[in-house]
Parts: structure tokens; sequence; C-alpha cells
């Protein structure tokens, strides 16, 4: 038995973000249930715009734990929001 700890391999915890393109739900019905929907995550500090558009952002959700991440974007895609349009990612704390 050595006298000093044995070091083990241990992988960081990872960091999970949301990422959704709303330039996709332009003209979409979950257009207006996500411009009603969005002001929760900014009131919160959740939202990162990674890029400006006209009709709408690309945005960051999070930083999240993968279960939340994971369920965020199911509850996005359960409002139609179409799957190619959001998805998960590392977090990025400066995009």
């Amino acid at each position: 038995m050595p006298a000093y700890p044995v070091s083990t391999t241990v992988e960081p915890p990872r960091i999970w973000a949301v990422v959704l393109n709303e330039l996709v739900l332009a003209g979409r019905p979950c257009a207006d249930w996500w411009q009603l929907y969005r002001p929760r995550f900014e009131t919160s500090g959740q939202v990162t715009v990674l890029g400006s558009g006209v009709p709408g952002d690309l945005i960051q959700l999070g930083p999240y734990d993968r279960e939340t991440a994971d369920f965020i974007r199911g509850h996005l895609i359960e409002h139609d929001v179409p799957q190619g349009a959001v998805k998960i990612r590392c977090w990025k704390a400066t995009p």
C-alpha cells in the first residue's frame, strides 16, 4: 500500500447549453409561443445572444446539467419548434 494517495482520472463535470436558431421559427405558430416564453429565460440571465438576425437571433440558453438541457430541448420540440432549430452543446461562457 502506497504512503500517498493514488490519483485517479476523473472527468470534469460537463456544463451544457441549448442553442436555438430563432430564424427558423419565423412564420411558424411556435414563434408566437416562443416570444412569450423567451422572457422567462432572459429575466433569469439564461440567454446569451450568439448572433442577431432580422426575424430572430441565434441564442444560447444555459448553463445546465445534461438532464435539464435535454428537458428544455424536448419542451421546445413539443411546442412545434423544429428539431433542426434546437441543439445541445457544451456551454461556452464567452461565445
